[in-house]
C-alpha cells in the first residue's frame, strides 16, 4: 500500500440534477507536498477555490466535495486532491455521499477514482 491517495473528479457535462459527491478522509499525520494540477473551463471559474488541492502538515481529518456540492457540478472539470500519510499510516476514507448520474446512459459524464498511489501508479479503489 502506498502512502498516498490520490483522488480525481472528472465531468464533461453539468450536473442537472445530480449534486456530486462529499468525502471524508482522516489521517494520522501529514507531509508537505505539492498540489496537484485541476482544471476548470474560463466560464466556471467560480468554483476554482472547490476544485482540487492537497492536505496541509498536522491535518488530521478533512472533507473533500465536488465543486458546487451540494448543488450541480461544473462540467468540463478535472479536479485532483492529494492525501498524503506517513509509510506506516493508513487512510481511512468514507464516501458519505455519491450522486453523479441517474441512470448507466449518464455514467459518461461524470467519475470519482480513488487511487492508492499518485499519478496512476496505484490500484484504483472506486470509478
Amino acid at each position: 500500500m502506498q502512502p498516498t491517495i490520490y483522488v480525481q473528479f472528472v465531468t464533461t457535462a453539468p450536473g442537472r440534477d445530480h449534486r456530486g459527491f462529499r468525502l471524508r478522509y482522516e489521517i494520522i499525520s501529514e507531509a508537505v507536498i505539492k498540489e496537484p494540477p485541476s482544471y476548470l473551463p474560463d466560464d466556471e471559474k467560480m468554483f476554482e477555490h472547490e476544485c482540487g488541492g492537497a492536505t496541509k502538515p498536522g491535518q488530521l481529518t478533512g472533507e473533500i466535495v465536488s465543486p458546487g456540492y451540494p448543488d450541480t457540478y461544473p462540467r468540463n472539470a478535472t479536479c485532483y486532491w492529494l492525501i498524503r500519510v506517513e509509510p506506516r499510516q493508513r487512510v481511512y476514507i468514507r464516501l458519505a455521499h455519491l450522486h453523479l448520474s441517474s441512470t448507466i446512459a449518464e455514467c459518461e459524464r461524470a467519475s470519482l477514482s480513488i487511487i492508492d498511489g499518485y499519478k496512476h501508479r496505484g490500484n484504483v479503489f472506486k470509478k
